[in-house]
């Protein structure tokens, strides 16, 4: 019912109450204990003031039953997105574990921190328009037209932020790294200025498998993760194989760059049913704009 506010208070109320208890219970039990109380405060205070909202949306609050004909077609559709979660975690996360095991742990903590402070833009760029675009265009997902013309605009804007994003964190690593971080994090100044540019290709990507979920192309979406792990993966021994961390992010970053070239090749193919011709400026676009990031990298080194 795009109650978008309702989900925004939940969260919000959550997070404070589970705050606050942390705060308080920290003068009782052990530091440690405390803080670990938070996440399982913020989920029970989550679902009560879930159920109090959902009891105001015309479905109401759900209540327990024995009747299961609704998991059929559920299941049909989550067991794609269950393929395609997997392999995208597995994908996202073997980089951590073959840095440490042959580049050691100091080394996977630079990197680690060169990759946390990348989640952020992308955190705040797709985690909050991602949610929005099943429920705000479920009624165009029977017409492709209709829907590639939204999110032919939708793209268009998306992507220019994240350039505006990603040039930002280029020209001022030195600084962001020093203010969150601290000076003796200067290390990770190179490798953020290295994955930073992934960032235009990172965003329309995590934006992308809300219009496969939208038209029911769950087998599509799982089909395109396979694509994916692939590409990633194999960018990412070939990264490790140099034992340079500098490498490792330059291979992510064409890994990335590939990733959304075969992700939109899907979407225009089989969602979409149109050329990927008009798509092309996003392409355009894209390289265009690494190719200019590493060049004044490399004059700036």
């Amino acid at each position: 019912e795009q109650k978008f506010g309702f989900i925004a208070t939940g969260v919000l109320f959550s997070e404070v109450i589970s705050t606050c208890v942390v705060v308080y219970l920290i003068d009782i039990f052990d530091p440690l204990v405390s803080l670990a109380m938070k996440i399982p405060i913020f989920i029970l205070s989550s679902a009560i003031l879930n159920s109090y909202f959902c009891s105001r949306t015309s479905l109401g609050c759900p209540t327990p039953n024995l009747k299961f004909s609704s998991l059929g077609p559920i299941f049909g559709m989550s067991k794609f997105q269950f393929g395609f979660n997997f392999l995208n975690y597995f994908s996202r996360n073997l980089d951590n574990i073959l840095v440490a095991k042959f580049i050691g742990a100091n080394g996977l903590g630079v990197y680690d921190q060169a990759y946390r402070l990348l989640r952020y833009p992308l955190m705040l760029l797709s985690g909050a328009m991602t949610p929005a675009i099943i429920p705000s265009l479920r009624k165009f997902s029977e017409k492709p037209k209709e829907l590639e013309r939204i999110h032919w605009r939708f793209s268009l804007i998306i992507l220019g932020v994240a350039v505006l994003c990603s040039a930002f964190i280029q020209l001022f690593a030195s600084e962001i790294v020093g203010v969150i971080l601290g000076s003796k994090w200067g290390m990770v100044v190179p490798l953020i200025q290295i994955l930073a540019v992934s960032i235009p290709a990172q965003v329309l990507l995590a934006t992308s498998g809300s219009f496969f979920q939208l038209t029911g192309k769950m087998s599509l979406l799982l089909r395109g993760g396979v694509y994916s792990f692939v590409t990633i993966v194999s960018a990412t021994l070939i990264g490790i194989s140099y034992r340079s961390l500098p490498v490792l992010c330059l291979m992510l970053v064409a890994a990335y760059s590939l990733v959304f070239i075969q992700t939109y090749y899907l979407m225009y193919r089989y969602i979409f049913q149109q050329s990927l011709f008009k798509y092309a400026m996003h392409f355009i676009g894209i390289f265009g704009f690494t190719v200019v990031s590493f060049y004044f990298q490399r004059v700036s080194l």
